[in-house]
């Protein structure tokens, strides 16, 4: 059975620049809704394990929610953290009144603390559970999670250089739509300024109601303006 989708539109992660200073709140969600953002997700915590407070969380919630934008949280736990980054996510959950929670979880820390496992993404899933979260994921399309049965959530899948190829992209979102799961693919606007409109056709293919994208801060004017053509499109679908 396939879930009702919880995603449609444009949608950016904020990366730390997004919200770390004070006025950024305000700021950045104009920018989102500038570039025809529908929702975004807030950083509550860094992959270096970094916290955003709960006060500025709710900063940025607050301006998403007056730009009319929805607002999801997400956050980088890694193993070694898992309860800790429960805490805070609840934490900045409860103070912003948003429960709704994107766990990104990152090979970055391999070497040091070893890779992920079945446990331990079930412990994401069911510690955010515990604390009234709806979840979701988002992940590097990695060969290695074949070996691993994430719990039930959309998934914003990031592709970012798959894009550029139709068969390799088809292989990466196939791994994770198989089930039924909402797969919704995120590109990068960190290459260069001409790709974000071929991007977004080929993501569109396999998504044609939305889109997500790393990041708002590294998005310029120029792609924003493309980007807000798409959201465009997605509005007239």
């Amino acid at each position: 059975m396939v879930a009702a989708p919880l995603f449609s539109g444009l949608g950016f992660f904020y990366a730390s620049p997004d919200q770390n200073d004070k006025g950024d709140a305000a700021k950045s969600a104009k920018k989102a809704k500038r570039f025809g953002a529908s929702w975004c997700a807030v950083l509550v915590e860094s992959v270096d394990g970094r916290t955003q407070s709960p006060e500025r969380v709710a900063e940025c919630v607050k301006a998403l929610r007056d730009e009319k934008i929805e607002p999801w949280l997400y956050s980088f736990p890694r193993r070694d953290r898992i309860e800790s980054a429960i805490d805070h996510a609840e934490a900045c959950g409860v103070a912003s009144d948003c429960m709704r929670l994107l766990w990104d979880v990152e090979p970055h820390e391999i070497d040091t603390y070893g890779d992920w496992t079945q446990a331990d993404v079930n412990r994401l899933a069911d510690g955010a559970h515990a604390r009234g979260f709806e979840i979701g994921w988002t992940v590097f399309t990695r060969r290695r999670w074949d070996a691993i049965r994430f719990p039930e959530g959309p998934m914003i899948l990031q592709v970012y250089e798959r894009v550029r190829d139709e068969q390799s992209l088809a292989r990466a979102m196939g791994r994770w739509t198989d089930g039924g799961r909402e797969v919704v693919p995120a590109i990068g606007t960190y290459f260069a300024p001409d790709r974000i409109r071929s991007d977004a056709k080929n993501a569109a293919k396999h998504h044609p109601f939305a889109l997500g994208i790393w990041a708002l801060a590294t998005t310029s004017d120029r792609e924003g303006a493309t980007l807000a053509s798409v959201a465009q499109g997605f509005k007239n679908e």
